[in-house]
């Protein structure tokens, strides 16, 4: 199936009992047509007169026959199927249990996957209070959740803990329906306006290009970073980039706005819908000429996210970074040693704590700590849920 950009897909992710149905209905009640993986595992009961008093293992059982038979995506491959056939443009998907569900999904569609939980009794009871559902207990249910998160399953079995950690959002079900709600309402209007102009910043060795270019496929936004419109720009002998590497980019300095904005301004107003700009405002001068910028073209900055790490953890990443790329012939010179400190010093101590305190003071600034042992997910799940905090 060729990717349709324009079917926006939500899948929900979490345990028994948090609450996906309810938050099913809530999506419903936003436009969106829904399906329940399980619905397809039905039908392959009903059709091989499948019988037992288990219904819940019978499930699982026949949910991982299907994937092993046909692979781990059949199952989201016959929802995006049955959404199409439908014509349906917004898609809520309740049930994935394995990461080829997720990937899928991904691959075929703009899909978000959006985690839902509670404490383990509070699900417990909310089971055991729906109508009609034969009476579990609690260990049986701790046993069901067990084998679900993948405890002894293999790779087209279940997999939710897995599924879990790859969520883009998360959302605690902690309190009342109202309140799970409001939460969701919120979350979707971002989703569906998918509009939206991001700013990242940091040091270098931050992450900054590797979580803008993931957040610009889990968008549809352009990424624009300076750096590299300038290195393409002398890549392609273009005079601008010939005086940026010759008086700048070659000595680690910041180039002047007078040489870069020009490329920057015409990548920022192509796209309507909005953009994740990379490493700018650095200074300054740059600074002022995005706000004269943002009053010109009428305009709004929804988020700012600054990735933070240690001056030593900065030059650790570019230097293994530089040594990797050297064995291939693909080093950048900014990446060297010597003009990696002046970097560090121009591009980061120098004005960047002015540029900061401006948007801290617009309430558009949010720092995430990129040192430990974070992985590329959860700092990108981290900005997700600043942006949404932003928008809302």
């Amino acid at each position: 199936m060729k990717k349709r950009e324009s079917l926006l897909t939500i899948g929900l992710v979490g345990p028994f009992g948090s609450g996906k149905s309810t938050l099913t209905k809530i999506i419903e009640e936003q436009g969106f047509s829904s399906v329940r993986l399980s619905q397809f595992i039905e039908e392959e009961i009903k059709k091989k007169n499948i019988q037992g008093d288990n219904k819940r293992k019978i499930l699982q059982d026949v949910g991982n026959s299907l994937r092993k038979q046909y692979g781990a995506d059949i199952l989201t491959k016959r929802a995006l199927e049955l959404a199409v056939r439908n014509h349906a443009s917004l898609l809520v998907i309740d049930g994935i249990r394995n990461v080829g569900e997720i990937e899928y999904l991904k691959k075929n569609s703009t899909c978000f996957i959006v985690g839902i939980t509670s404490d383990v009794k509070a699900r417990y009871k909310r089971l055991q209070n729906v109508q009609g559902r034969q009476s579990t207990s609690f260990v049986e249910f701790v046993r069901f959740e067990s084998r679900e998160r993948g405890k002894g399953q293999r790779q087209n079995g279940q997999q939710a803990a897995k599924c879990w950690e790859m969520r883009d959002f998360e959302i605690i079900n902690d309190t009342s329906v109202a309140a799970l709600g409001e939460k969701t309402v919120s979350l979707v209007a971002l989703l569906k306006k998918n509009q939206m102009r991001v700013i990242l910043l940091g040091p270098p060795g931050a992450g900054k290009s590797t979580q803008g270019k993931l957040l610009s496929q889990q968008f549809n936004l352009p990424w624009i970073s300076v750096g590299e419109l300038l290195r393409e720009a002398y890549k392609h002998g273009l005079p601008a980039g010939v005086e940026w590497w010759e008086r700048y980019g070659s000595k680690g300095v910041n180039a002047p706005i007078s040489l870069k904005f020009g490329l920057l301004e015409k990548k920022m107003n192509e796209s309507k819908k909005g953009y994740v700009l990379d490493d700018f405002p650095r200074t300054r001068e740059d600074l002022e000429a995005l706000k004269e910028h943002i009053l010109r073209t009428r305009s709004s900055i929804d988020r700012v996210i600054l990735i933070d790490v240690t001056e030593k953890i900065s030059i650790r990443r570019i230097l293994k970074r530089w040594t990797t790329n050297s064995k291939r012939g693909a080093a950048r010179y900014d990446d060297s040693p010597y003009i990696l400190k002046i970097r560090i010093r121009e591009g980061y101590k120098r004005e960047l704590p002015l540029v900061k305190e401006y948007f801290r003071k617009d309430n558009l600034l949010v720092e995430i700590d990129g040192n430990g042992r974070k992985t590329i997910h959860d700092v990108n799940r981290e900005i997700i849920q600043a942006i949404i905090r932003g928008k809302t």
